[in-house]
Order: structure tokens, then sequence, then C-alpha cells
């Protein structure tokens, strides 16, 4: 794999009446992704800010140089 296509999104759920909240960064590969850096959100299910975003885009950065990155998407819940 020459190139990666990385996806960025956040997901939530509950386990009891906890909400499990994190913020993540994928490498996009066939039908799936992988995920490469992770930042768990506290907060009660609310969105990242723009600080955390670059704050996990920075942890990509010392793993993957942008020379290798073909895409970025960041998946928006509505």
């Amino acid at each position: 794999m020459d190139r990666f296509t990385l996806r960025m999104e956040r997901t939530n759920w509950k386990h009891g009446s906890k909400n499990v909240n994190y913020l993540v960064v994928s490498i996009a590969w066939q039908a799936t992704s992988i995920p490469i850096v992770w930042e768990c959100l506290d907060k009660k299910g609310g969105n990242s800010n723009t600080d955390e975003r670059i704050a996990v885009m920075e942890r990509v950065l010392n793993l993957i140089p942008i020379k290798r990155m073909d895409t970025f998407w960041q998946i928006v819940s509505l």
C-alpha cells in the first residue's frame, strides 16, 4: 500500500448509563476501516472541537507522512 485514504469520525454509544465517545482516525481499506489513532472524548455524547481534531491529526502525522496520504474524509453525522 503506497498511499492511504484516511477517515475521521466520532462514535458514541452507551455502556449502561455511561456515554462512550471517541474521535477516531482510520485507514480505509477495501470495504472496512482500520483504526490507527483514537481519543476518548470526555463529553456526554458531544461533538469534538477543533483543538481535539488537530491533536488527533498531529498524532496521525507522527505515524504517516502527509505525502503518503491520498484522500482524507471527515464523516459528519447529521
